[in-house]
């Protein structure tokens, strides 16, 4: 499974919404959606997007390693 697919996985089995983890991560839905969709073209640093997933991972209840 790509990371795309997990994190969006993770979001559809807690039941929440891209709105929702945005909220809760401070993230914006744009960048919420374009990890989701596996479109990284346009997002800032490598270090800013580990940090996006971690975040991600970790608000939907999977593993933020």
């Amino acid at each position: 499974m790509n990371l795309a697919a997990w994190l969006r996985a993770g979001r559809d089995r807690r039941k929440l919404t891209i709105e929702d983890v945005a909220r809760i991560t401070k993230i914006s839905v744009r960048v919420l959606e374009k990890l989701e969709s596996g479109q990284l073209d346009g997002l800032p640093a490598e270090v800013f997007v580990k940090g996006f997933v971690r975040s991600f991972a970790k608000c939907v209840g999977l593993d933020e390693n």
